[in-house]
């Protein structure tokens, strides 16, 4: 009897634990910021998530996150995610004194994240990172990995080292490359950052620096070391780098609408770049990524304001060359140029007439001057 009593008390015990314990142990990630477990469920199957950037919105002294954000997480919880990944600038005043990034970050966990659904993860930005300690009490670790059905999910702090130079953040993406590179049931490999660091010397895709909310010139080691190895990656898997630097282009205070970039999407050596961005804008959007049970990666755009947008695919390099050129016709264009030419001729002509007439008028004041020098010696 006592051993019966023994054993249903030992099995009981054992279901609490696989109950509780084991899906956060073993079977989940938790989202420190929204206290939600991912199930990291192995075994083929179809989830979705949501990816968005720059999610303060356009820079103000407001504490709230973007008003756009805010009034969509009806749309958020309607879409049936596993999880949301931000990408870095989330909390303005992070840095702030006298205790305002901490009652930033409150306002956003209870005015966003406690409100929505499902975990949420970041990749923090300069903004977050103004204090490093408030923002591990929030949020935890600033670079992890984990790895849900056949994806590899890697999120990294491109705020550590100068120029990404921190070696231990190189060699922890380095190891997972080889990790990915050998495992055949990894079929797609995400890498989240905040800055766009991977378009500085890489052409075409450095096309878009200009753009960015923090443009950079600087070559950076995750160009030099990483980018290398993703490339070879690419081509046995499917890679996914997403940045979340972008959404207003040169800032201006006071002015509306500001010149915004909210989306970009390129394919380039069998890597595909993407970078989303919030400015507060009717366009404001989030990308959408439904992952099948075999592996297939869809991504959509979903607008914040219910506004008609093109396919994500559709905001390539060609896209925003010709949005952000300046459209001159061809006519007006040669006409502009002949009238250029024209004025050259004429002012350069007329500063040769003063610079001839000022000498001349100097010589001949030299020449009466000699003149009665002259006349005073008789």
């Amino acid at each position: 009897m006592k051993i019966n009593k023994l054993s249903n008390i030992l099995v009981l015990t054992l279901f609490i634990v696989m109950f509780f314990i084991t899906p956060n142990a073993i079977g989940g990630i938790k989202s420190k910021i929204s206290d939600k477990v991912l199930n990291l469920e192995k075994l083929p199957q179809t989830y979705s998530f949501v990816v968005a950037g720059h999610t303060y919105g356009s820079p103000s002294p407001s504490m709230y996150p973007a008003a756009s954000l805010i009034g969509s997480i009806p749309l958020l919880n309607s879409l049936n995610l596993d999880f949301m990944m931000l990408l870095g600038d989330v909390i303005q005043h992070q840095g702030a004194g006298n205790g305002l990034g901490e009652l930033e970050t409150q306002i956003f966990k209870k005015s966003l994240i406690d409100k929505l659904e499902f975990p949420v993860f970041n990749s923090p930005g300069n903004h977050d990172l103004g204090n490093p300690d408030l923002y591990e009490k929030y949020f935890g670790e600033t670079y992890f990995h984990f790895q849900k059905s056949s994806e590899l999910y890697i999120v990294l702090n491109t705020q550590l080292g100068t120029n990404f130079s921190y070696k231990p953040q190189i060699d922890f993406i380095l190891n997972l490359i080889k990790l990915a590179a050998k495992d055949k049931k990894i079929k797609n490999v995400f890498i989240f950052h905040h800055q766009t660091i991977w378009a500085v010397d890489n052409y075409p895709i450095n096309t878009i620096n200009p753009w960015t909310n923090g443009p950079s010139s600087e070559s950076n080691d995750y160009e030099k070391i990483i980018l290398p190895e993703l490339n070879l990656l690419a081509k046995e898997k499917d890679v996914y780098l997403l940045s979340g630097d972008i959404g207003i282009t040169k800032y201006k205070l006071g002015k509306y609408p500001q010149s915004k970039f909210g989306a970009f999407f390129q394919k380039h050596n069998n890597i595909t770049y993407i970078a989303t961005g919030l400015s507060e804008d009717i366009e404001d959007s989030v990308v959408k990524v439904d992952v099948s049970s075999n592996g297939e990666v869809l991504f959509k755009l979903v607008s914040l304001s219910e506004v008609n947008l093109l396919n994500i695919e559709e905001y390539n390099l060609e896209y925003w060359k010709n949005k952000n050129k300046v459209d001159v016709p061809k006519k007006q264009s040669i006409l502009n140029n002949i009238k250029e030419k024209i004025k050259f001729i004429l002012l350069s002509y007329f500063s040769l007439f003063v610079l001839g007439a000022v000498l001349s008028l100097t010589l001949a004041f030299l020449y009466i001057i000699f003149l009665r020098h002259q006349l005073t010696k008789k």
